[in-house]
């Protein structure tokens, strides 16, 4: 693999959602050029749902040759068996996973690499058992490589909301795609109107949070210094 000038860990929806025409057009071509031009590492979860579906389809669309890594709990992979029995034979075995369900996920065609992460937990309760070692993964390889992690945010749930605090905590910089729905347009309503204009099920969650700066007091427009980390708030416009 060579080596990165920076680490892309994306987080967000893991089910499956639409994007608009024009936040796809937004996606796919600020994906590909921001990993182009850093010969960037790209992180995600690694099933075919959600945004690692997003991830993997764009850099396939547009012939990125780049290493995409999934870190995905062992126990979810849906057809796990095949890939068992394919590791102790020496031909070529072709995956044929099943459909996503409560228990399971299959895995996106288009990662480079994948890293599972097996705790002995198998179906619904395995769920969400590789995100300490992910991140502790991208830290180590940042630091060992002297590269910085940016961390990109597509819809998602109160989960992804908490995986952002600790990113910012952690005073690592943060690009959302404000109007995907969910976190993504949660933290995007709490940069530019409090907490009053977070939807109810994101407020406990946000309340916590320290006020975000006005973006007409920010050194730069669309900028908000919430906690330590810097975050961009980009929209879906191409």
């Amino acid at each position: 693999m060579p080596k990165p000038e920076v680490i892309i860990t994306v987080t967000g929806g893991a089910q499956d959602f639409q994007l608009t025409h024009l936040q796809q057009i937004a996606f796919d071509r600020g994906l590909v050029s921001a990993a182009q031009s850093a010969k960037a590492w790209i992180f995600t979860a690694g099933s075919d749902t959600g945004v690692m579906r997003l991830v993997g389809n764009a850099l396939a669309k547009y012939n990125v040759d780049l290493p995409v890594v999934g870190v995905f709990p062992w126990g979810v992979v849906n057809e796990r068996e095949q890939l068992a029995n394919a590791s102790s034979s020496s031909s070529v075995t072709a995956y044929k996973p099943t459909p996503p369900s409560i228990d399971g996920a299959p895995l996106n065609p288009h990662h480079s690499h994948f890293i599972f992460v097996d705790d002995g937990k198998r179906g619904r309760q395995a769920w969400g058992s590789e995100i300490q070692m992910r991140s502790a993964l991208e830290a180590a390889i940042s630091k060992a490589k002297g590269i910085p992690i940016v961390q990109l945010v597509v819809q998602g749930g109160p989960g992804t909301l908490a995986t952002v605090e600790s990113t910012a905590l952690a005073g690592k910089p943060i690009v959302v795609l404000a109007d995907t729905g969910g976190a993504a347009t949660a933290l995007h309503a709490f940069c530019n109107g409090g907490i009053d204009a977070v939807e109810p099920r994101f407020q406990n969650l946000e309340a916590s949070l320290p006020p975000p700066c006005s973006p007409r007091r920010c050194p730069a427009h669309h900028m908000s210094c919430v906690l330590t980390g810097p975050v961009v708030l980009a929209t879906g416009q191409a």
